[in-house]
């Protein structure tokens, strides 16, 4: 490698796969789940799918996230589209946002579970297999 150069690293999840990488091995399970606020008509809910996330106003990551395009092309596969309320930078501003009732969001478990325990928000599992991602490390030469 060039001086010059630094590695890039990704993670990336099983789809990847299309890109030709090389996955040497798998990092971690992530799975997504739905943040709604304490008063929410789903938050009596445990698990929900993702047509019905598809029915309320949506807080999200820029267009450019991966995550939101994975959504996307989900959604798309349902004959539906994401109905954003707003695109925020971060999960915090996602999470408080979501709290403040101005709609519902797709996060990673981790993220949800950091900040349902500080926040008015609950956590739903969505009921798709393809919710649970494996998430890969890969790097170039």
């Amino acid at each position: 490698m060039n001086t010059t150069e630094r590695p890039v690293v990704l993670f990336v999840d099983d789809e990847a796969g299309n890109l030709a990488l090389r996955l040497p091995r798998a990092l971690r399970d992530d799975r997504l789940t739905v943040i709604v606020p304490d008063d929410h008509p789903l938050a009596s809910r445990d698990t929900v799918d993702f047509a019905t996330v598809l029915d309320y106003p949506a807080i999200g990551l820029g267009e450019d996230s991966a995550l939101e395009r994975n959504l996307g092309d989900h959604a798309a596969d349902l004959g539906r589209a994401i109905a954003y309320r707003i695109r925020l930078r971060g999960y915090d501003g996602i999470c408080r946002t979501v709290a403040h009732g101005a709609g519902i969001a797709v996060v990673p478990e981790p993220v949800a579970e950091r900040h349902a325990q500080r926040l008015p928000i609950r956590r739903l599992d969505l009921a798709e297999a393809w919710a649970t991602r494996r998430l890969h490390l890969c790097a170039r030469d």
